[in-house]
């Protein structure tokens, strides 16, 4: 019996290797395009492992580790040697990623089968490729495996809990047959930083986020909002976030704030130019009909 592959089987698995060898340039320039940090750190180890073979640190490591024998001396070996030596950690990167996704395509079908996304003719969604968004934030690209956007909602729930992951979002790609998932591996963060305070003119203002992206509001856009919740909610805090964005960036803003509270929620603002604390129930009516009255019209002001 000839166990030896045959032409076409040989040709096959060097079909498979260049591919999957490919793949691995193929992350690594995704690395680069979206700057990666890992990525970055692997650079650094690489820069690290040139400074040693320039200061000839790695002939001193041959020679005590009784292996000198094995040193590249001849001029082309020696670039070879430490062409790769340099390269190598950037190509870990990338065979690490890209086994990383094969693994994970992996554990998709084992997902599908146990969420019922395994078509009537015993065949899954095709896994095209999984990026990181931002921080923990990733998203999916699947064929729909023959199943509406309709059942990949129905069963969200049950993908999350045997992905693992929170699930921002499932859309459809209608005319090329495509699932995109947005999904990361934290949980909604719960407290939000504005990082740049100054970035909202034209009367803009932060509503909140999600994991991968900001949302804002503008009072140019939509002179009027309807703030909703729970006690204890955050509804209070909101305000002043909305209050104290716009006054930062457009100081000539006017705000007349009803505070029934006693003054509690708003005692921040009662000494700056241009704005208004009404604390006294019996001065409101007095104070909207102002605002509201012929000696506003014609100026911007927000309330």
């Amino acid at each position: 019996m000839n166990d030896k592959p045959t032409f076409e089987q040989r040709l096959e698995i060097l079909k498979i290797r260049l591919w999957n060898l490919g793949q691995v340039f193929v992350e690594i320039a995704k690395g680069f395009s979206r700057q990666d940090p890992t990525l970055y750190r692997c650079m650094v180890f690489g820069f690290g492992i040139m400074v040693i073979i320039l200061l000839q640190i790695d002939v001193w490591v041959f020679k005590h580790a009784n292996i000198w024998r094995f040193y590249p001396r001849d001029g082309w070996m020696f670039r070879v040697y430490a062409l790769t030596a340099i390269w190598l950690p950037i190509l870990g990167f990338g065979i690490w990623v890209r086994n990383d996704k094969k693994k994970f395509a992996q554990k998709l079908k084992e997902v599908f089968d146990l969420v019922g996304l395994k078509n009537a003719i015993g065949s899954y969604p095709n896994f095209l490729s999984l990026e990181p968004i931002t921080g923990g934030t990733m998203k999916l690209r699947l064929t729909n495996g023959a199943f509406s956007l309709a059942e990949w909602q129905k069963r969200k729930e049950r993908l999350e809990a045997n992905m693992r992951v929170f699930i921002d979002e499932i859309k459809q790609v209608q005319d090329r047959g495509l699932i995109e998932m947005t999904f990361s591996y934290e949980p909604m963060p719960t407290k939000v930083s504005i990082e740049n305070i100054r970035g909202f003119r034209d009367y803009k203002f932060l509503i909140g986020r999600d994991r991968s992206k900001s949302y804002v509001g503008s009072f140019v856009d939509n002179p009027h909002f309807l703030i909703g919740g729970e006690s204890g909610g955050g509804k209070s805090a909101f305000v002043r976030q909305l209050v104290t964005t716009i006054k930062v960036n457009q100081p000539e803003a006017e705000f007349h704030l009803l505070d029934f509270k006693g003054g509690v929620e708003f005692w921040q603002f009662e000494k700056l130019p241009g704005m208004k604390v009404i604390s006294d129930i019996s001065k409101a009516a007095l104070t909207l009909s102002e605002i509201a009255g012929p000696l506003f019209q014609g100026s911007c002001r927000v309330t």
